[in-house]
């Protein structure tokens, strides 16, 4: 039983550590790239790869230009 638990604790850690891509490919970000990248090699890295991602899909989408 103790290795069903510590499978779903990292599942539950990985899902965790993705939300950044989650959030920027459910958003349809132009910079998905970018993001997923940081994410998943700054984290490894540096560490705080994680923070610099989540805030980079969080960040506002650029609005289309129309003209006129």
């Amino acid at each position: 039983m103790q290795a069903i638990g510590a499978y779903y604790l990292w599942l539950g850690i990985i899902g965790a550590w993705l939300i950044p891509t989650y959030i920027a490919i459910g958003r349809d970000m132009p910079n998905k790239a970018p993001i997923i990248l940081v994410n998943t090699l700054g984290s490894l890295v540096f560490g705080l790869g994680w923070l610099v991602a989540l805030v980079m899909a969080a960040w506002s989408k650029p609005q289309p230009q129309y003209s006129r």
